[in-house]
């Protein structure tokens, strides 16, 4: 890292233990939520907060309990560059990225300090549905969750925690990149030291998606920095499914349709078949390693608009690199 973000590091007040960096983008009642949720942990050490928002003059009427710090990021800052310039200006001894739509459990802090040794890079918490939630969120939670059992290549970027230094080893987070970053993050910093998730304390997404076509949109979105994020980094043979997958659901869609309308029936089924065995394959792993008990075919449905999302954003980000 630069030489300016040590030299912010350093200075730090012995007694602060814990910097809680925010990037920020339109809703203020989910940051505010989000800022509650921290002030209403079970920890008496110090610690601050650290918002680094687009909304242009924001006010927030949330009273908070630590030092709250907001840092107004011009709109053509990605999300890489507010966590960048948070952690510059952080003076913990840990950093916690947490997204603006988080509600942490109130043992989360001290669990995470309990959980952190040397042998870690970054920790991470699972995700639970809120209550009465719908089963996209379920579906959602569940996926969440088998991501970062065992020994996790990546981690998501909802509630990340680590210390200073491991910061300062990594290149920090790729600026260039409007989505997809916690990937590039988190996979440079399990080239230091291994990524762990605890599961003794959790988060809630306030913000997650509640309904399927809602999930279309996101994963449309997301799917758009695929290409971009496989550059710069080594790629885990793990993550070459999940590339695949979506384009083999698009394709063999189409090809399906293509077939039967020019009369080859059985190539078609064909088709359909090997487009839909993705879909199978993760909707049962799913099903069956989930830590909740998920419904089948919600869980079917959820992967049917997350890899078409996933498969649709992938060719834009695509067309948008070539043109």
């Amino acid at each position: 890292m630069s030489s300016k973000l040590d030299q912010a590091n350093t200075q730090h007040k012995p007694d602060l233990k814990v910097s809680f960096v925010i990037p920020h983008k339109g809703r203020t009642e989910l940051l505010e939520e989000t800022i509650c949720s921290i002030d209403q942990l079970n920890y008496q050490g110090a610690y601050e907060i650290i918002v680094v928002s687009k909304n242009q003059g924001l006010v927030l009427a949330t009273a908070t309990t630590c030092k709250l710090t907001v840092i107004e990021a011009p709109e053509e800052w990605s999300i890489s560059k507010q966590r960048n310039e948070g952690a510059a200006k952080a003076k913990g001894e840990f950093i916690a990225f947490i997204d603006a739509d988080v509600e942490l459990k109130p043992d989360w802090i001290q669990v995470m300090l309990d959980n952190y040794n040397q042998n870690v890079s970054i920790l991470t918490s699972p995700q639970i549905p809120c209550i009465n939630a719908p089963a996209t969120e379920v579906v959602r939670s569940a996926l969440q969750n088998l991501s970062i059992q065992g020994n996790p290549d990546s981690l998501a970027g909802s509630n990340l925690f680590l210390s200073k230094s491991i910061f300062l080893q990594t290149p920090g987070f790729p600026e260039h990149l409007s989505t997809c970053e916690d990937v590039f993050f988190t996979a440079s910093a399990a080239s230091i030291k291994p990524l762990m998730a605890t599961f003794k304390t959790s988060h809630i997404h306030l913000g997650e998606d509640k309904s399927l076509i809602k999930l279309l949109k996101k994963e449309i979105w997301r799917g758009q920095a695929n290409i971009a994020s496989l550059s710069g980094r080594k790629i885990p043979l793990s993550e070459y499914p999940s590339i695949i997958a979506p384009l083999m659901v698009v394709f063999g869609t189409l090809a399906s349709l293509v077939l039967i309308i020019f009369g080859f029936g059985s190539l078609s089924l064909i088709a359909i078949l090997l487009g839909i065995s993705p879909i199978v394959a993760y909707s049962l792993r799913l099903f069956i390693k989930a830590r909740t008990k998920l419904n089948f075919v919600h869980t079917f449905s959820f992967y049917v608009f997350y890899f078409f999302g996933r498969a649709l954003g992938t060719i834009k980000g695509a067309i948008n690199a070539i043109f």
